[in-house]
């Protein structure tokens, strides 16, 4: 008995030892991978650099100027980044002094993956020299907090000679790439800050309502939309507005799909109503809608063509309510005429008793049908002709508006940070 206890702790001992040992194999097999995967990192690294555009250096010998100098004063609302086939280094801006400046990309207008955004970081610790990168919460790189070796590499930037540069970097994916195009570039230098969109908005002059339709849809040429979920629109009345105007519920701002409506103080009930929303997948539009509501029975979409079709259409009620009040007219004089007849018959039994109610019934039936025919007639009648009356109203309105009421309007996606402007249509 004891040889088998002891037999059977040996045997343990031996089957721990061996579990140890196969332990202690596969960990080293996984260092020695690791350390394969490494050098291979390291070598790629250094065939990328050999490959990268080159990005131009930072002078040695830098002008001296006051530290309170902005140098940012000549520097645009916004910058326009050069075509994806210009690989050529290009000046975004000139920089008024050569001062140090701080940057940051804020990424949360562009069209990305779920954890992923776009980043400017430092090239090897030079402060004068950024990779733009498209970097991944989930990548392996990032988990080691150093963001010059996250994600993929899309563009370089640079402060050389007091100009900003901008250079596109070869082999990026090409609909990830222009996602810059949709991010706010944070600059900084002592006091002084300024927040850039790198795009610039669609420009036009004043926005001229048309009252030419129903609705006015204005499709905006913008291209490589960004995220449009807080898409916005701003409206701003003009001093020249051809009548007395105000803002209903005091509202310049609407939200994608919320309309915001311009009340006319001489024509109450009437909108001029405006909206922006998707049209499409890639487009957006301005949706312009007016309304006139003189009273709560008339109220119709306000154009030219809408006008034209509301005259002809109340003239042709007009004439079929007559016509129907008319006949029904004649219907009920003749209803009458028989309940008199009916009225007047003699019974002598139970059964022409029953003769008589069933047709005093019927008639009072059609007595009541007819007399709310006739009431209908003349409420369409008194409708159509107060319409009528307010065409000539109407009419004077559209001369006043079309095509010569203008507006200020700004479309913009609204961030927590900042905002990212896609179309403006002012004079200044």
């Amino acid at each position: 008995v004891m040889f088998i206890i002891i037999y059977n702790h040996v045997m343990i001992m031996c089957m721990l030892l061996w579990l140890l040992l196969k332990k202690m194999m596969i960990l080293m097999m996984m260092m020695m991978r690791r350390s394969r995967n490494s050098s291979m990192r390291r070598r790629r690294r250094r065939k990328k650099r050999r490959t990268t555009p080159t990005t131009p250096t930072t002078p040695t010998t830098k002008p001296s100027v006051s530290s309170d100098a902005d140098p940012f004063t000549t520097w645009p609302v916004a910058i326009e980044l050069p075509s994806l086939l210009d690989k050529k280094a290009r000046s975004l801006a000139q920089l008024t002094s050569n001062a140090k400046i701080e940057l940051e990309l804020n990424s949360e207008f562009a069209k990305l993956e779920e954890g992923e955004r776009i980043v400017a970081s430092p090239i090897d610790g030079d402060e004068s020299r950024w990779r733009i990168l498209l970097s991944d919460e989930k990548s392996g790189d990032k988990k080691t907090g150093d963001e010059d070796k996250a994600g993929v590499e899309l563009a370089q930037l640079a402060h050389r000679e007091n100009e900003f540069q901008f250079v596109w970097s070869e082999g990026a994916p090409v609909a990830k790439t222009l996602q810059v195009k949709n991010c706010v570039l944070n600059i900084a230098s002592q006091k002084h800050s300024r927040t850039i969109p790198l795009r610039k908005p669609l420009r036009e002059s004043t926005f001229t309502i048309s009252l030419e339709k129903r609705v006015d849809t204005r499709v905006l040429d913008v291209a490589n939309l960004p995220k449009t979920d807080d898409l916005r629109l701003e409206v701003e009345l003009l001093n020249q507005f051809p009548m007395t105007a105000y803002w209903k519920n005091d509202q310049r701002k609407a939200g994608k799909g919320k309309y915001l409506a311009v009340q006319l103080k001489d024509y109450p009930g009437t909108e001029i109503r405006f909206k922006v929303d998707r049209k499409g997948r890639e487009e957006i539009a301005v949706y312009v809608m007016p309304v006139y509501n003189p009273n709560a029975r008339i109220s119709f979409d306000l154009s030219i063509d809408r006008l034209q079709n509301m005259e002809k259409g109340a003239q042709r009620a007009v004439l079929g309510a007559r016509r129907d009040l008319t006949r029904a007219e004649a219907r009920l004089r003749a209803l009458k005429s028989k309940q008199s007849s009916i009225n007047a018959q003699r019974t002598n039994n139970v059964f022409q008793q029953q003769a008589k109610a069933a047709a005093q019934f019927g008639v009072t039936r059609d007595l009541n049908s007819t007399s709310k025919k006739i009431a209908t007639s003349k409420r369409r009648i008194v409708e159509s002709e107060t319409l009528l009356k307010k065409l000539p109203e109407a009419q004077e309105l559209i001369t006043k508006l079309h095509n010569k009421a203008q507006v200020k309007l700004r479309v913009f996606v609204e961030g927590e940070e900042a905002q990212l402007p896609l179309y403006i249509a002012s004079d200044s």
